[in-house]
């Protein structure tokens, strides 16, 4: 895992064991890349619409 995952998951340690596994399910399904998407990562495509829309995305 990168380390942007390993720093979530260094952040969240106040969560109950089932709100991490929740959390690490996320993040793993999040990561996978996507031929559907082109073998990127659906974290990653969401970052490029965020970063390229003019329209604020779930801030």
């Amino acid at each position: 895992m990168g380390y942007g995952v390993a720093m979530l998951k260094q952040c969240y340690t106040h969560l109950s064991a089932e709100e991490r596994e929740t959390l690490s399910l996320g993040l793993t399904h999040g990561t996978r890349p996507r031929k559907c998407l082109d073998f990127a990562t659906p974290l990653e495509v969401y970052a490029q619409l965020r970063h390229h829309s003019p329209v604020a995305l779930g801030t």
